[in-house]
């Protein structure tokens, strides 16, 4: 009885297998649909094994200690802090540095930075061979022997701890010093969003006085000298051509154009016996050496060596040698953002970048690092740094035809 139903049932199978055959013949695709129908089944089978096939992940046991320390270390392991992008407000005095920028191999205020840097792994030895690689800048660059009240420099790195500034001070010598952090947009750079600049040149009032009149620490300025001194550093102000008051520049390149807008002396003030004075310059960015040949040329003309058709002469297409004053009296005051602080020190998530909260601790620093280094230069009689410059160099200094010079220029 079995055996005749199972007999049946193939005979069934078959016939049926005949009737698709039949049917699929004529259009050509019983070829095509049983490798379609070998295909599903075998779709259907792969599906089958991985669906039972048991998850070995699912039943393991974890071992006790190895695995169970590798899972807590995973757990506890902090994520690496994503870098932002911040500005850093510094003051130095550059009395014994070549300057600000880094240079291997020679002492700079960015050396001493750098090295803080490194020990509080801000920078690593890449960036420190390659500064650009964590967009390291400075609003100015400042040369040999002259000092900053403020200076800014952004850079990108983890955001700061609320300690950070005493212990990068603590590894700073005491002649920089660091005041405060900003966070500022990722595209933020200290030295091109900067605005304009401030300088300012602190020297002996006798520098004024006629070549006649010995350069002493007796000599008292009269309001009339200061009223000639500020018509002639009225004449610096506006845009004018500066090729002759830097070096390796052709008067033909634009870069030598640069606009002033202030530049004036204040009052007289005493410091022990010597009469002081401050001159004042802002403008929207100098090259190198340009401040300090504008305050040479003005000693030169106010101490009667050339007259002032000279200082018209030198904003001409003409080549005109300018004496260079002292760099131990030049300051960098202060880097202005005022265009950005409009844009985003209102947006709630960026701060502006004003000091103010800064200001006492700024002048304690620059009243006993920064100006008894510029006053304690001019005390010492004959061998100060000015009366120096204006017996010895000078007297003898040649306007008509500058010397061979293959310094390179930079901005500072």
């Amino acid at each position: 009885m079995i055996f005749g139903l199972r007999l049946t049932l193939k005979n069934f199978q078959t016939k049926l297998f005949i009737l698709y055959k039949k049917q699929f013949v004529a259009t050509g695709n019983l070829g095509s649909i049983i490798r379609q129908q070998n295909m599903k089944e075998e779709t259907v089978e792969v599906r089958l094994e991985t669906d039972l096939k048991p998850s070995k992940r699912s039943f393991e046991t974890i071992d006790d200690g190895k695995n169970e320390a590798g899972v807590e270390e995973m757990v506890k392991k902090p994520r690496s802090q994503k870098k932002k992008k911040f500005a850093i407000l510094m003051s130095y005095c550059g009395q014994s540095y070549l300057g600000m920028q880094f240079n291997h191999g020679f002492k700079t205020v960015e050396g001493e930075l750098f090295q803080a840097f490194s020990k509080l792994e801000i920078m690593d030895e890449e960036s420190l061979k390659f500064p650009q690689t964590i967009h390291f800048q400075r609003a100015a660059r400042t040369d040999k022997g002259v000092s900053a009240v403020r200076q800014v420099i952004s850079l990108k790195m983890r955001i700061p701890e609320e300690n950070f500034i005493n212990e990068l001070n603590s590894l700073l010598p005491n002649c920089i010093r660091v005041f405060a952090t900003r966070k500022v947009t990722g595209g933020f750079n200290s030295k091109t969003a900067c605005d304009s600049r401030s300088y300012a040149y602190v020297l002996p009032t006798f520098a004024f006085a006629s070549k006649e009149i010995a350069p002493t620490h007796e000599y008292r300025v009269t309001s009339k000298t200061l009223d000639e001194v500020n018509s002639v550093l009225s004449v610096f102000k506006g845009t004018r051509n500066y090729h002759n008051f830097t070096s390796g520049r052709p008067a033909q390149d634009p870069s030598c154009k640069r606009y002033i807008t202030q530049f004036s002396c204040g009052d007289p003030f005493m410091i022990k016996d010597v009469e002081f004075i401050k001159i004042t310059i802002k403008g929207q960015s100098f090259m190198l050496h340009q401040i300090r040949k504008m305050i040479g040329l003005t000693i030169s003309v106010m101490r009667g060596f050339v007259s002032r058709e000279m200082l018209e002469k030198a904003f001409k297409m003409e080549r005109v040698n300018v004496p260079t004053a002292p760099s131990l009296n030049l300051l960098l005051e202060e880097p202005h953002y005022d265009s950005y602080n409009r844009r985003y020190g209102g947006d709630g998530i960026h701060e502006t970048l004003e000091w103010s909260s800064s200001t006492v601790d700024i002048e304690n620093f620059c009243s006993n690092f920064i100006l008894p280094v510029i006053y304690s230069g001019e005390m010492d009689g004959q061998n100060g740094s000015m009366i120096n410059w204006l017996l010895t160099c000078l007297p003898i200094h040649t306007y008509d035809f500058p010397p061979e010079s293959s310094e390179k220029v930079r901005d500072c």
